[in-house]
């Protein structure tokens, strides 16, 4: 009896070797073939990391101009849309919801809110906003703050003594509450911090660079993991800093593209077409993020040029693996994506198509 227990033991020790060796070479076999490149791109398409809780969506961080997770290390897709529901002088908070629940239906991984700064220095209005970010991170959606002037205090692009001087004053307010919400929200990694979109007084960019430098030292100085976005505006719309107007870890560059009919079109200069969104992404030092884009003919934007050039422009960014923004959500602007029913627009197709098509980065 012992004797066959001894065999009995010795048998099972050269099973567990055989299976061993056998998982070895199958392993081996995989790292050797492209089972294992798709084995590695399984990986980039997890939705969920295990190691993260279903609330929390996964780190990102830049390397080199690609944004990517810090649990996987592949690279990472922005798709979104954009909402103005808490640009007013009193925020929409309840249609800010509504745009979030478009944002995550149409298939996208991050919404854009343009902000207006004044109403967030009130603790009341922070509190609502606190909801709305746990209501973004609820529907997997990443989340880009970008401060603007509201509808109310809106300037034109053209400089002179009066712009300037209210553009120094709203970038003090910027200055002040961007570490504000940084601190606040240190828990989420869901959050991307605009230091300013538009608009631009042309005389003014370098003491917005300057500020924006010193806005995102204060942002990294509370969290060192935070993503900051700053526009590489120069004087309009169209002109890129191909180098990246600043040298600091984690930021995204992000830009507005809408291509003119003449060089008067409310001071957009005629381009020569998407190649500029192809050049802007290539050997810089960070990533680019287009946030608007379109046409402008006949005195309007949504014209049938509007809608031929997002087309193209969708097109470029997909072939190139550059994240983009859709402009607007809010069905009484003249770009609208949605009408008043929430039902997407002629423009919002294109959009909702190539979200279902073409999807970014799912979480």
């Amino acid at each position: 009896m012992k004797q066959l227990y001894i065999k009995l033991l010795i048998l099972l020790d050269v099973i567990l070797i055989v299976v061993i060796i056998f998982l070895g070479l199958k392993i081996n076999s995989i790292k050797n073939t492209n089972s294992f490149k798709f084995f590695a791109k399984s990986l980039c398409d997890e939705k969920v990391s295990p190691n993260l809780t279903p609330l929390k969506l996964p780190m990102i961080y830049i390397d080199g101009n690609k944004i990517k997770r810090y649990d996987t290390k592949c690279e990472v897709i922005f798709k979104g849309l954009t909402s103005e529901s808490l640009r007013g002088t009193k925020p929409d908070f309840d249609l800010a919801k509504k745009h979030i629940e478009i944002t995550k239906r149409w298939g996208a991984n991050i919404i854009n809110f343009y902000y207006n700064p004044v109403p967030f220095f009130d603790e009341k209005n922070l509190l609502e906003l606190d909801k709305i970010i746990e209501y973004s991170n609820k529907n997997k959606l990443y989340v880009s703050l970008q401060p603007v002037v509201s509808y109310k205090d809106n300037w034109s692009f053209h400089e002179n003594s009066e712009n300037t001087l209210k553009a120094k004053v709203f970038l003090s307010k910027v200055e002040k509450l961007v570490p504000i919400l940084a601190k606040r929200y240190k828990k989420y990694s869901n959050i991307l911090y605009g230091i300013w979109t538009e608009p631009h007084p042309s005389g003014i960019h370098d003491e917005y660079i300057e500020t924006a430098k010193r806005t995102i030292r204060n942002i990294q100085h509370i969290n060192p993991m935070a993503i900051s976005m700053i526009d590489t505006s120069l004087e309009n719309w169209n002109s890129y800093n191909h180098e990246g107007p600043i040298d600091i870890p984690n930021i995204i560059y992000h830009k507005s593209y809408y291509y003119g009919k003449d060089k008067n079109s409310i001071g957009i200069p005629k381009v020569e077409g998407p190649e500029l969104i192809r050049s802007s992404n290539k050997d810089t030092k960070a990533p680019y993020m287009l946030i608007e884009m379109g046409a402008y003919y006949d005195k309007d934007f949504n014209s049938p040029e509007d809608i031929e050039t997002t087309v193209k422009i969708l097109e470029v960014v997909r072939k190139n693996n550059i994240s983009y923004i859709g402009y607007i959500l809010d069905y009484s602007h003249v770009l609208a994506l949605v009408d008043q029913q929430g039902n997407p627009t002629k423009k919002g197709e294109i959009f909702k198509e190539d979200l279902e098509r073409y999807p970014p980065t799912l979480f």
